[in-house]
């Protein structure tokens, strides 16, 4: 399946991917166990575990704490590492070393309850500060939906990175 997905989706040749495989030269991100359908959650583990077994290829799988521990079946990896939420003083912490011009943002997470449990996430305080133009611009600052929020931010980070200069 990843060999399909390889050629399918990233259009990378079989005859180059094949040994990639074969030699675990991949580090494989699969994000989102959390979002296959219940029923096929078990068989998805067993699909990964084999596959581990076969390739023992290096690999991080994504979930949801709460997801993953209802399941009989469990994943046979090395370790696991679970992201807790940040709390207020963390947040406000990490914004505060960045400096008086996201003192704005400080205290739009402080006050909007949305915009406080997006910030409490490590990957989207890391976006909020990269986009504060467009979150001004955009009056991102008044959130009513938490996921329209967390797409608009996404949004104006891909943008962002795409004019970016490296260095």
């Amino acid at each position: 399946w990843i060999l399909d997905e390889l050629t399918a989706q990233y259009n990378i040749p079989r005859r180059i991917a094949e040994p990639w495989i074969r030699n675990s030269d991949l580090l494989l991100l699969l994000d989102g166990l959390d979002e296959v359908a219940m029923q096929y959650r078990s068989e998805c583990l067993a699909a990964i575990n084999l596959f581990r077994r076969e390739y023992a290829a290096p690999m991080m799988i994504c979930c949801r704490t709460a997801e993953y521990q209802v399941l009989t079946a469990k994943l046979q990896l090395g370790g696991a590492v679970e992201i807790h939420r940040l709390n207020m003083e963390q947040v406000d912490g990490y914004l505060a070393k960045i400096g008086s011009d996201v003192d704005w943002l400080r205290m739009a997470v402080r006050k909007d309850s949305t915009l406080g449990e997006l910030a409490s996430t490590p990957l989207m305080l890391s976006i909020m500060p990269v986009v504060r133009e467009k979150m001004i611009d955009q009056r991102m600052l008044h959130p009513g939906d938490i996921q329209e929020l967390r797409e608009q931010l996404f949004d104006a980070y891909i943008d962002q990175m795409f004019v970016r200069k490296p260095g």
